[in-house]
């Protein structure tokens, strides 16, 4: 009978992309579910019998692979992170990770993962698991932190300072940042990038279109799912973000 195993990516195509590679790689392996956050997994996990591995992307909607590791329930899953993290990252955690894949993902890789994961026994991987945890706390620490970032817009090159975006806009491929001096600048890129690039701990994805810098929200407002913000901007917040929302909220540090 198969093990199951479950997929954590925001981006579809790579979702699907790993889960073909799968099915070439091996017949032992089931994907049971597939999630586009990590609050929705945990939230799976609970609630149903504990899937045999994970597969997690690092860069993840308001949560990313490392805070899933985290906040994983105390029985132990194994864990592999699937993701286009810098080279350098991958050599501090060789030691500690149960392994770690670069996209594009090929079955042969896969064969190796899936090789290790059935020579070694539970003990190896829990202590495992313990070390990587704390290699990954010590590099969160260290972790620096995006303050000013270059955009592309339609006449001009603009340098913002992160701390002065109070929420981005999806549109379409592009997207529109505000600012808090009431300026508006217009990129040349998708949401997705933004989402990658600002830094999670300051930025939250409430809505499919809408990223908000959290040190700018003045007030939920819970009966109409809306955020209004110190610019006076009113922005939509998704009813199964509220939650994730509040508990961000909660959690920041002045900053």
């Amino acid at each position: 009978m198969p093990r199951n195993l479950i997929i954590i990516d925001n981006n579809p195509s790579d979702i699907e992309h790993l889960k073909q590679q799968i099915a070439a790689s091996s017949a032992d392996w089931d994907v049971g579910a597939t999630f586009n956050c990590a609050e929705e997994a945990l939230e799976y996990i609970r609630r149903h019998p504990k899937p045999d591995l994970i597969f997690s992307d690092i860069h993840l909607p308001n949560m990313d692979g490392f805070e899933l590791l985290r906040q994983l329930p105390r029985h132990f899953i194994p864990v592999v992170f699937v993701t286009t993290f810098e080279e350098h990252a991958i050599r501090a955690f060789s030691t500690a990770a149960i392994d770690f894949l670069l996209k594009p993902v090929t079955p042969e890789r896969l064969v190796q993962t899936f090789e290790k994961i059935r020579f070694y026994n539970q003990d190896n991987f829990r202590q495992q698991f313990e070390v990587l945890q704390q290699t990954l706390q010590e590099l969160l620490k260290d972790r620096p932190q995006v303050a000013r970032i270059v955009v592309n817009s339609q006449q001009t090159v603009e340098v913002l300072d992160t701390r002065e975006i109070t929420h981005c806009e999806a549109n379409g491929a592009y997207t529109s940042i505000y600012l808090s001096v009431g300026k508006t600048v217009t990129a040349a890129k998708p949401l997705r990038h933004f989402e990658a690039l600002l830094d999670p701990q300051r930025f939250f994805r409430v809505h499919r279109s809408f990223l908000v810098n959290v040190h700018m929200i003045r007030q939920i407002r819970k009966e109409t799912y809306q955020i209004s913000l110190t610019n006076n901007a009113l922005v939509p917040v998704a009813s199964e973000h509220l939650g994730s929302l509040m508990a961000r909220l909660r959690s920041i540090t002045p900053g």
